[in-house]
């Protein structure tokens, strides 16, 4: 899911992605959320790190993680919500 609306993932977005997958099987949604790191401040040798990091996206897929309509999409649905290591999120 991340790979196609990578730096474009938003609300109706995954949404859509949750009213559609499939209950019986894993799909991985390979977002990273956060917030952004100061701008012009070389964290990484690679430019292109460095504007990502410093990215908004980061912070909307941060706050569309966190939406309570999400939250209840996935919850009526009966998906488990998991981090990289696994672990159920809550």
């Amino acid at each position: 899911f991340g790979v196609l609306y990578s730096g474009a993932v938003s609300r109706n977005s995954v949404l859509a992605l949750v009213k559609n997958v499939s209950v019986s099987r894993s799909t991985e949604i390979c977002i990273h959320p956060g917030f952004p790191a100061p701008k012009n401040v070389p964290h990484y040798p690679q430019t292109e790190y460095n504007d990502f990091i410093a990215s908004n996206a980061r912070k909307i897929e941060h706050d569309v993680l966190v939406d309570k309509s999400v939250q209840t999409a996935i919850r009526r649905r009966g998906l488990t919500l998991r981090a990289y290591d696994g672990e159920a999120k809550q």
